[in-house]
């Protein structure tokens, strides 16, 4: 994978359309019209080089370099032809890149003034960050956060790993969340996460089975760390870890089918004026099987 730095902006009113700003694929000047006639008959002018196409998902190709003039001293040689232009922007904008990942933003975001939900991808990791969106605010599918971005078909036994730093709180009830929830039963999921609990910053996992939830925390001053899912059989354990503080728990959970995913939680009032919260995922592993969840480094826009 390539390595870019992309930026990602989504705009509360366009209910989770990424817009994104591509580069023209040329960097040639306009298309020349050919030098001038040479003082001698047999001096022909330069032709210009020809446009370049369009680019798809945002990379133009450049266009053709003049020719120049054939003889006589008149003649100069035309320059090239003008750029591609940009190509629209859209979900795949970006460089060529495996796309593992499904973004999903909450209806809320669209309807609450001044909210927005956005990512980036930079110096190799998925920033995620989101101003003033409403907490628990709704979803298509679980967990109702303002955005979302998961892979599906993990089965089997497995290991999944978040690492994140520069956690940056915008009030009480922001935080990030690494999950496994069963695919169609909002019963059935783990999660590790770190919130802003009012008086600090807490380490909290918790395990829902049949819809009967288990959960501990612990507080930390750390912002950078890791998130861990494991499941055997049908034990999994969750482990959160940022600095020297770590908080685990161990319980029963579906064998079936599961979606694995990170997401940034919005506060629990919507700050007045607004305030944004943020956390760079530096990688996603996973080892021990998965099925068909693959490993990331983030190194490109691998989101769709």
């Amino acid at each position: 994978m390539l390595t870019r730095s992309m930026t990602f902006l989504l705009v509360a009113a366009a209910f989770g359309t990424v817009v994104a700003a591509c580069s023209a694929g040329g960097t040639d000047g306009p298309v020349s019209t050919g030098g001038g006639a040479g003082s001698k008959p047999d001096a022909s002018a330069g032709t210009g080089g020809a446009a370049g196409q369009a680019g798809q998902g945002g990379q133009g190709v450049g266009g053709d370099a003049g020719e120049g003039g054939s003889s006589g001293e008149g003649g100069t040689a035309g320059t090239g032809g003008v750029g591609g232009s940009a190509g629209g922007a859209g979900e795949d904008s970006g460089p060529p890149c495996d796309e593992y990942w499904t973004r999903e933003i909450c209806p809320k975001v669209g309807s609450t003034q001044g909210a927005s939900v956005g990512f980036d991808f930079k110096a190799g990791a998925l920033i995620l960050n989101e101003t003033s969106s409403p907490y628990m605010c709704g979803s298509t599918t679980m967990p109702a956060l303002p955005l979302k971005i998961y892979q599906s078909g993990l089965s089997g036994d497995f290991e999944v790993t978040f690492t994140f730093e520069k956690f940056v709180s915008a009030s009480y009830g922001s935080g990030v969340h690494a999950y496994v929830i069963e695919v169609g039963n909002d019963k059935e999921s783990a999660e590790a996460m770190l919130l802003d609990s009012g008086s600090g910053t807490a380490l909290k996992v918790s395990v829902t089975h049949e819809d009967v939830p288990q959960d501990d925390q612990v507080s930390t001053s750390s912002t950078s760390g890791s998130f861990t899912i494991k499941r055997v059989g049908a034990l999994v354990t969750v482990m959160a870890t940022a600095g020297s503080d770590k908080k685990n728990i161990s319980a029963v959970l579906t064998k079936n089918d599961m979606r694995v995913g990170i997401a940034i939680q919005g506060p629990y009032d919507v700050p007045n004026p607004p305030a944004s919260s943020s956390v760079s995922i530096l990688d996603f592993t996973v080892t021990n099987g998965g099925g068909k969840v693959v490993s990331d480094t983030f190194d490109c826009n691998s989101v769709h």
